[in-house]
Order: C-alpha cells, then structure tokens, then sequence
C-alpha cells in the first residue's frame, strides 16, 4: 500500500515544519506551495516533502486542491489531504494499513479542530476517482466508477493554528460558489451562516430561505433555522426555534437555543422544560455542527436558573452544581449556586 499526504500552502512556515514531521511515514509527502514570501518551502524541503508551485487565478480552494492532488504520483492508492496547520497522530500509517478495506474509496477520521471542539472528517481518499468542487468549503467528490464506498480509520487529525493566523475571507467565494451551483443547499447553509457571522440580518434571512428551499441536510437546516430565530423579527424567534427542535430531534443544540429565548422572555416553566429535554439527550455527536455551548454549562445552567424562579430548590442546586463543574471558574456559576443554597436554607427555615 502506497500512502500520499499532500497539501496547499501559503506562508505556513509557523506550522510546516510539525505537518512533514508528522507525516513522515508517508510514501509521497507532497506541498503544493500557492505564493508563499516566508520561509514555507524551505522548511518543508528540509523535512522531507517534495514542494512545488503552484499559481491560482482567480484564486478558489478546488482548484488549487485539484492542482495539488493532480502532483500526485499515479501508482499512490491512498491519499491523505493535511493542510500545513494539522497534524497526523502518533502510529497513523499502521492503523490506515490494518483497517483499510479493500472496497472502500474514502474514510471518516475524528478531526480535532480546538481543544473544546472535534468532529469526524473524511479527507483520506483512493488516490483516482475524486475531484475536489466548490470554490471555498470545498468538499470531495466521488467521480469514479462504482459506489462511493466510506469506512472509519481510528486516527485524529489535529488542527494546530497559530494564535494570530487571521480568518480568511471567504465571502466573495461563497457567493460564487451559490452562483456555479444555484441547487447545492450545502453552499447556501455556509453563506448564510457567513452572513450571520457579520450580522447582516437581511442577508440572513434572504439567504437563510433560499437555503430551506431546497432539500439540504437536516442538520444544516437546523442550524440555519436557529440562525433565523436570532435575525428574525421578535414575534417570529420561537416559531422559527420549534421549526429547528422538530427538524433536528435528538439534537441539543436548538433545544438549548429554545431554552435560551425562553430565559430572555423569563418564561421559567418553558425553559426549564426546553433545558431538560436538551440535557435529557446525554450522547454528544461528532459531526461539526455539534456546538460547544450546547455540551457545556449553558443547558444546566439555564436548568438552575428556571428551576430557581419556579421554586424548585433541589433541582436549582443540582443543575447549578452540575453547571460549575463544567465551568469552575465561571464566578456568575458560583455565585448563582450560593443564591440556590441560600434560598433552600431560607425556604426550610421558613417551613420549620
């Protein structure tokens, strides 16, 4: 079994370096350098890789990424697609070469985007029959004859940026990409959830419903439908949260977006139910969407709050304790538990 691991970089030199050194087992380490004026080609040819240039233009993330993987030697069977701020984990090429299966075309692999967040990702691919689309976001598509077969490799793929690496902007392509690909609901979901990032309310919600238009993954919807509750009318914020409970059932993550309208409105019985129902729901998913506020303190803290205010003094202080160990250092956490012990104490006494 032949294994490539390549890549497009660009003024990486902060990060190369651990990137080759983690996959150094590989047959084919490969950077396909795309303009870099630091030092990234130097480091990554000390460490082994074979480095070439690239030029894109108009710059778009397929493209480069289908130049890059065109680098690639014919005769490699399994690719493996690490960009120069991530690394391979420890013993990677024996668990790809004991748990590939010979019918497989792409597999799955737990992605270790911050300490707090990890999803599965599936950029390790037969080297023949992919082609990368979508001009930002890009994703891997199967192009090959036969079925799009993934399985999962028990390996982590680590994303280790440098604190001051800016956030690139990804607008002009996103509206390029929804123009290429008017139907592809995937491309609508990242644009609106681009405009939501710089609080533009109207492109939200123009962009939100020509998303909902289409038949997209019912988690995107979702997301996207909590997205609308925060850019929508006041009047239309809880419908547009139950629309998103009974799209995604068995996710958290609009259950804690209901209880949270619900706080804001001190609607204690409701939230405490909504923050339950969330909390009720105990196996935490490895898909990016699964967002860490919901598998945080903030659904057992909302618990505390509503119980508090409804005058339920047991389940104030046990959803309270619970909420601090998630987040001991949080001092409104402290404080609030003090105020729930207090107003049990102050309750029997009065009993008594």
């Amino acid at each position: 079994m032949k294994i490539a691991v390549y890549c497009c970089a660009k003024n990486e030199e902060a990060t190369v370096g651990g990137w080759a050194q983690s996959a150094k087992d590989a047959d084919v380490l490969l950077l396909a350098d795309t303009g870099s004026t630091d030092r990234t080609r130097e480091i990554a040819a000390e460490n082994g890789a074979a480095v070439h240039t690239i030029g894109i233009s108009p710059w778009r993330f397929d493209d480069a990424r289908n130049a890059a993987l065109a680098l690639v030697r014919a005769d490699v069977d399994i690719c493996i697609a690490l960009d120069a701020d991530e690394t391979l984990s420890e013993g990677w090429r024996e668990r790809v070469e004991m748990e590939w299966q010979s019918d497989w075309t792409r597999a799955r692999y737990l992605y270790q985007w911050s300490p707090e967040k990890a999803y599965s990702f599936n950029r390790i691919h037969r080297r023949h029959g992919f082609h990368y689309v979508n001009p930002a976001h890009e994703s891997l598509e199967w192009c090959g004859e036969g079925t799009d077969i993934t399985g999962w490799l028990s390996i982590v793929v680590t994303h280790r940026p440098p604190a001051d690496k800016p956030r690139p902007n990804p607008l002009p392509l996103l509206e390029l990409a929804v123009r290429e690909r008017p139907h592809d609901a995937r491309m609508w979901h990242y644009l609106t959830r681009e405009h939501g990032y710089r609080k533009d309310s109207a492109k939200v919600v123009e962009c939100g419903h020509r998303e909902l238009a289409l038949r997209g993954w019912n988690l995107e919807r979702a997301a996207t439908m909590i997205l609308l509750g925060s850019h929508s009318a006041e009047t239309q914020r809880e419908a547009w949260l139950q629309r998103a409970v009974m799209e995604a059932p068995g996710r958290r993550e609009p259950l804690v977006a209901l209880a949270r309208h619900f706080h804001d409105r001190a609607d204690w019985p409701s939230c405490y139910a909504a923050a339950t129902r969330a909390l009720a729901i105990t196996e935490r998913p490895i898909d990016y969407l699964a967002e860490v506020s919901a598998w945080g303190a903030l659904p057992h803290d909302l618990a505390a709050v509503s119980a508090h205010w409804m005058g339920l003094r047991e389940s104030a202080i046990n959803y309270g304790k619970a909420a601090l160990e998630l987040a001991p250092d949080d001092t409104r956490l402290v404080c609030n538990l003090r105020n729930y012990v207090d107003a049990a104490r102050g309750w029997l006494t009065s009993a008594a």
